[in-house]
């Protein structure tokens, strides 16, 4: 190959990495974190009240089916019609730099009870968005029934157990670092 082939064949690769986030892996595990937020989000407002008939529908010799209620929130329908949808969202994302450690991630840039939220150091552009969303999709495609088992069947410990041990793209350095920044420091309760 002469040297214009290694030259293409670099340039294709340098924008793969780029397109993939192949050189910012903090990238891949904050889109898994907030694919895990979203889904755990929707799945919390969902009522609980409501179920949906799942089984065989077919009647046995003795005209009875083998149907059964359970709740809608977290039924294999409902958790496939939200992976199908919630990387549509990604448009209230933007990318963020944390000022200590350097470290990039995707944070949210409105609330969603309408209460004001604090930005800095944050790059709102449709590029980081096309990028999360690129990220959120790709994650998805590549986990999905795993993610719907885990949320049919678990409820706690959601992000480790789909970013971790599921998709492998946050490492548990990766979830200390989001435990330790999203603690609230102890009231003082004395007068």
């Amino acid at each position: 190959m002469d040297i214009i082939g290694w030259f293409v064949l670099y340039l294709l690769t340098a924008l793969l990495e780029t397109i993939c986030g192949a050189r910012e892996p903090e990238l891949y595990c904050s889109a898994c974190q907030i694919l895990v937020d979203e889904v755990s989000w929707a799945v919390s407002q969902t009522d609980p009240k409501k179920t949906v008939q799942i089984g065989s529908f077919r009647v046995d010799s003795h005209g009875n089916q083998k149907t059964y209620e359970v709740p809608y929130a977290r039924s294999e329908i409902h958790l496939t019609e939200l992976l199908e949808n919630v990387c549509s969202g990604m448009n209230q994302y933007a990318q963020s730099t944390d000022e200590k450690t350097g470290k990039k991630k995707f944070i949210r840039t409105s609330s969603r009870n309408n209460e004001p939220i604090e930005l800095k150091n944050i790059v709102l552009s449709g590029d980081t968005q096309k990028k999360l969303r690129f990220l959120c999709e790709s994650l998805v495609e590549d986990h999905e029934e795993d993610i719907i088992s885990l949320y049919a069947n678990s409820q706690d410990d959601m992000e480790r157990k789909v970013c971790v041990d599921v998709a492998k793209v946050c490492t548990e350095e990766d979830m200390q670092e989001q435990t330790a920044g999203d603690t609230v420091p102890p009231q003082n309760d004395e007068l």
